[in-house]
């Protein structure tokens, strides 16, 4: 007759995953298990398992979320939460070091102050016709140069969000860009461009639009 293998002072690994900005107590009870020929463990342990928070509490100054890893070994003993930095594909960190390229595909937001040296080049959009402006648009130059005497920029009360803005500028002699809304009024000294090289910046506060700049009647 086969009799089941005895196990005396046996130990159980376990590790639990999850993602929070706390480390509480935690209660745990590890259940039955097996060996590696599937025979049933007859040694099961019961008891509460007690979460080790110093190096959460240390590490994230107990307010920050993270994902992170419960260590915790049968018998009874103290589990350990750490704090890991990648949950499935998002990535959380406090400080980070790049020595190539970022390449975000998406919105980038940040809670904060910006500090260094920032080159960038603004997006040129050239104009020579009559147009409605889109979310396209946003931050762009639109370099005025009609193919008659003058052009007309519609501002839209839709597809763009708070804070929109484009600079307008008009570059061609004796030509003029007229500004109006595509419902309601446009808040500024006057609606146009009429000389070389002036320029005007509007911008959409979620109600109207408003431009300031070397703006005049038409």
């Amino acid at each position: 007759m086969i009799h089941p293998t005895e196990f005396n002072n046996t130990q159980n690994l376990a590790f639990v995953s999850g993602s929070a900005n706390v480390s509480d107590v935690l209660s745990n009870n590890p259940g039955a298990s097996s060996n590696d020929l599937l025979e049933p463990d007859q040694q099961v342990f019961f008891g509460d398992v007690y979460l080790n928070d110093t190096v959460w509490k240390s590490l994230l100054f107990e307010d920050r979320v993270r994902p992170y890893i419960d260590l915790t070994i049968f018998p009874p003993s103290k589990a350990v939460r750490l704090p890991i930095a990648v949950d499935e594909y998002d990535v959380y960190a406090d400080k980070g070091t790049f020595y190539e390229d970022v390449l975000i595909k998406g919105n980038l937001t940040i809670e904060g102050d910006i500090f260094g040296n920032f080159r960038f080049p603004k997006t040129i959009r050239f104009v020579d016709q009559d147009i409605t402006l889109s979310h396209d648009d946003q931050a762009k130059l639109l370099h005025i140069e009609p193919a008659g005497e003058s052009v007309t920029l519609t501002l839209p009360n839709s597809g763009v969000e708070v804070g929109f803005f484009v600079e307008i500028i008009n570059a061609k002699e004796g030509s003029f860009t007229h500004i109006i809304c595509e419902t309601g009024e446009l808040k500024a000294k006057h609606d146009g461009l009429s000389q070389r090289y002036s320029a005007a910046t509007v911008y959409w506060t979620g109600t109207d639009w408003y431009a300031i700049g070397d703006l005049t009647a038409i």
